[in-house]
């Protein structure tokens, strides 16, 4: 990808990117997954410095040993680093910024399809040791009841709980949000 101007700093001029996603069924009761993906972004215009990398190596194994039961574990890793100039604002004195990540993820879930009526429930954890570390656990879980081909209702729940391991500030940053809804679908 190229950009011909960048809007704000952290905007790129040139951005390489790769990626490589398989999967292998070898029965049908078992799906292998594996994703890859490498990107470097810069703009080495004056004024910029803008330069990064980030790679992302991921992997899941779904289940399904009956019909109505699909059981699904996934681990993933990410790990990006970049930097741009700045200006300390107390010196003018030019300085660069530096960022790692640094972070795994883990993931299981089931679905459980006994029509009309389907359940499914996820639980992801994700870790950054990098520069800003922190913690983020997700769950969620929706129920689906079709009346017929065309109408049905879900509902579904998820919870974002988010935990900084290490604060250099005294203010309080971590959240527990929740998310509740009910829909009408309709399939025309």
């Amino acid at each position: 990808q190229e950009a011909d101007e960048a809007v704000v700093r952290t905007d790129f001029l040139d951005r390489d990117r790769i990626r490589v996603r398989g999967a292998w069924e070898p029965a049908a009761w078992v799906r292998v997954g594996a994703t890859a993906e490498k990107i470097d972004t810069s703009n080495d215009r004056a004024g910029y410095g803008l330069d990064g990398e980030a790679s992302t190596y991921a992997g899941d194994v779904e289940l399904g040993p009956w019909k109505w039961l699909r059981v699904r574990f996934g681990a993933g890793r990410f790990e990006s680093d970049s930097t741009i100039g700045y200006r300390q604002p107390q010196s003018w004195v030019n300085a660069t910024s530096a960022y790692r990540d640094r972070g795994d993820t883990l993931e299981g879930g089931v679905t459980l399809d006994l029509k009309p009526f389907t359940i499914e429930a996820l639980l992801r954890r994700f870790e950054n040791d990098g520069s800003f570390p922190y913690e983020l656990d997700r769950a969620r879980l929706r129920a689906d009841l079709e009346f017929s081909k065309l109408v049905g209702i879900a509902a579904e729940w998820d919870l974002d709980d988010y935990t900084e391991k290490a604060r250099s500030y005294g203010s309080k940053a971590d959240y527990r949000a929740n998310r509740f809804g009910l829909y009408l679908r309709i399939h025309p």
